[in-house]
């Protein structure tokens, strides 16, 4: 929608703007006088170089191109990243038994990953091959959560489905009462009397916009995985020493969430609105991903 104003103001200036050259030049062709044919044109440049300008910048704000080249090349490679990791993830997952698939985790992802489509779709300029690289991968996410629940079934593993079903229940009830009552909050918001309260509500960016939600869910996703990462290192602690094997780092995941870190933390500062929140939360993302690397080439190269 705003792509196309934009297109439509810039094309009525191009029209406006051609149509005075026209005139002019119109005029001083029929007064016969070369004086009046160089004061036809404006400060610099003739009537056909004004013309090929206007040309040209009316295609490119059509195309969304004009002075956006680098939020497309920023917005591609994530993209291109993000469908790496997604590919990854399904040979990951295609390998996988049902009872080591996490229920919580795959449930997780389906929200941020449903979260960052929508996000991907309402910008400023739509990301289209970003808003499809996650709705594949929540859909893939449904399918193991699928597999989970089936695998609890059959083996009538009753408290760890409840748990699992409560999550869900939990997740779709916040999901609704957010969908519901997130527009009649705002609006009272922007009636209140306090300024505060209808900056919060007014703000593009700000609490009641995809664009605060969705990098919300990737820093739920991220400390989730920081924590998980912990939490299989005390697994493994004896009484003398902690067990804290480099090799059971996959060396492609850590370097294809370094490029998805740096790539998403330079485009949310630079589309339309900006987002500091997702390029914090990518800032995470990349210091997580460098110590791993980190540690990896220590123990394959120095040690």
């Amino acid at each position: 929608m705003m792509m196309t104003m934009v297109a439509q103001r810039a094309g009525l200036v191009g029209r406006n703007y051609r149509a005075g050259l026209i005139r002019r030049h119109s005029s001083s062709n029929n007064n016969g006088t070369n004086k009046k044919v160089k004061e036809s044109t404006y400060e610099t440049g003739s009537y056909e170089t004004h013309l090929s300008y206007i040309r040209k910048a009316e295609g490119q704000v059509k195309h969304g191109m004009s002075s956006d080249t680098p939020v497309e090349f920023w917005g591609t490679a994530s993209a291109l990243v993000g469908w790496s990791l997604t590919g990854a993830s399904f040979y990951d997952w295609s390998q996988m038994q049902s009872s080591q698939i996490s229920g919580t985790s795959s449930l997780v992802l389906v929200v941020y990953s449903s979260l960052m489509a929508r996000w991907a779709y309402v910008i400023a300029i739509p990301n289209l091959i970003l808003s499809a690289c996650h709705m594949t991968n929540a859909g893939l996410q449904m399918v193991q959560l699928v597999r989970v629940i089936r695998y609890k079934i059959k083996h009538r593993l009753s408290r760890k489905l409840a748990i699992l079903e409560r999550n869900i229940a939990s997740t779709i009830a916040i999901v609704a009462a957010s969908l519901a009552l997130g527009p009649g909050l705002r609006t009272r918001w922007m009636k209140s009397s306090i300024n505060k309260l209808k900056q919060v509500a007014t703000a593009e960016g700000g609490l009641f916009t995809i664009h605060f939600w969705a990098p919300v869910s990737q820093c739920v996703m991220f400390l989730g995985s920081v924590l998980q990462v912990e939490q299989h290192q005390r697994t493994k602690t004896t009484k003398h020493q902690q067990y804290d094997d480099p090799s059971d780092i996959n060396l492609f995941q850590s370097t294809t969430l370094l490029l998805s870190g740096i790539c998403m933390a330079r485009y949310s500062l630079l589309v339309k609105p900006v987002n500091k929140l997702l390029c914090a939360v990518n800032v995470g993302v990349i210091c997580q991903s460098s110590l791993q690397l980190a540690r990896k080439f220590h123990a394959d190269y120095l040690s």
